[in-house]
């Protein structure tokens, strides 16, 4: 539970380097010191060689906890982390993701200290452009540039929680009976994502247009019992999603029509797996005056350092592009072309077709993109199949360019000196 506390303190202290490297060499000891700490009491256990072991392997092979092992020894032998703080500075168009920085910055800068500049520029030369400008503040180590040290104390939470959670279950423990600690939210749970971690860095956004600066606001959805009643009594029991990201899409159309039949529409859903395993699933939320792509890295970053292999994409869109000078359809997206990207909402102009879709990516470099066309009749859906391919060029940037950085461990060409 140290390790807990140890998080919102590092997170607490972001813009204070001296706090947050304390909090943070704190937090990598005493996760840890779980695992000393069990194999200081293995005899216990007449098993212990075989629960433990497998879980050491899964450890070695998440580059995170590996890195909170070498961390621990280098804190406790050699020297502090060597930490550098940035901002990432991203330009959005009206769609995609267009240029981005990233700048060595003092740890005491905020993402509103460095937006107002934009602020005041835009006040002073009022451009007549269009675009997002995007700040996030991040905190790196060396030995580990491809994630925000605060997302990688997250994951290492998540290890350290999955072995007490075995160790209990070996030891017959439903329980634990822990308890009094000052922060209200830290408790005896176990569970691998406490709701009370930061979800992603501080950012701020601007945009360019107005001048508006907002920031995004993270949530995660509670499970209700109740509710997933109701839901198994309307939609019926659910599908399996076990076969792997690419094998999975035509299971994921087949539930899309199901809400589409049952609701009206059938929203969009990011799924991420590891292999054949859905890990995570975070509905979107396709706002019309925001970057598609910028939507899609905001949900990207609540997974924090979470490891996966497969990323699916399920919404719905218009198949036809409308010509901006006279407002009318034009061509209809074409099977082998990238689709228009124009995803479920209001169609203010009319005279277009509507489709669900379905993208998946594996990490491997697959890819299989499905879509059916519909209309609603008065005697129901109709349905007409319309593209079912393997080819990456059929995914559109918005989802492509969010999942290839974040595998590709992409942060610009700033390291930690």
């Amino acid at each position: 539970m140290d390790v807990h506390e140890d998080i919102h303190r590092a997170s607490e202290s972001y813009f204070d380097a001296e706090e947050f490297r304390r909090f943070l060499n704190s937090a990598i000891q005493n996760s840890r010191g779980v695992s000393f700490l069990l194999q200081k009491r293995k005899s216990r256990w007449s098993n212990f060689d075989d629960w433990y072991s497998k879980w050491q392997d899964e450890a070695r092979a998440n580059e995170v906890m590996s890195w909170g092992v070498q961390s621990r020894n280098r804190i406790v032998k050699e020297e502090d982390l060597r930490t550098l703080s940035v901002a990432e500075v991203t330009y959005y168009g009206p769609r995609l993701r267009e240029a981005e920085e990233v700048i060595p910055v003092p740890p005491s800068f905020t993402p509103d200290d460095i937006i107002n500049i934009f602020e005041d520029l835009i006040t002073r030369d009022r451009p007549t452009g269009t675009g997002t400008i995007r700040v996030s503040r991040k905190w790196f180590d060396d030995q580990l540039p491809q994630h925000e040290l605060v997302a990688a104390l997250r994951e290492l939470y998540a290890g350290v929680a999955r072995l007490i959670r075995i160790a209990h279950e070996q030891s017959g423990i439903e329980v634990c009976e822990l308890g009094g600690f000052r922060r209200a939210c830290i408790d005896a749970s176990t569970s691998d994502a406490p709701r009370c971690f930061p979800l992603a860095p501080p950012s701020a956004t601007i945009d360019i247009a107005t001048g508006n600066i907002y920031d995004v606001e993270y949530g995660i959805i509670e499970m209700d019992e109740s509710a997933a009643q109701r839901s198994l009594e309307r939609y019926g029991e659910p599908l399996a999603f076990d076969k792997g990201v690419i094998d999975d899409v035509a299971a994921r159309m087949s539930m899309s029509k199901v809400f589409l039949e049952k609701d009206g529409y059938a929203g969009s859903v990011l799924l991420f797996y590891r292999s054949n395993e859905v890990v995570r699933g975070i509905p979107i939320r396709i706002a019309l005056d925001q970057p598609r792509e910028l939507t899609i890295e905001q949900a990207i970053e609540m997974l924090g350092a979470l490891t996966y292999d497969g990323v699916m994409f399920a919404s719905e869109t218009w198949v036809t592009t409308v010509n901006p000078r006279t407002g009318r359809p034009e061509k209809p997206w074409k099977n082998g072309s990238s689709g228009p990207n124009e995803f479920y909402g209001k169609d203010p102009l009319g005279g277009r077709d509507e489709a669900l879709i379905v993208y998946a990516l594996s990490r491997d470099g697959r890819a299989r993109t499905m879509a059916e066309f519909f209309r609603r009749t008065p005697a129901g859906y109709e349905y007409r199949p319309f593209i079912d391919s393997t080819d990456v060029k059929d995914v559109p940037p918005m989802l492509l360019g969010p999942v290839s950085r974040a595998w590709g461990i992409h942060r610009g060409n700033v390291s930690p000196a």
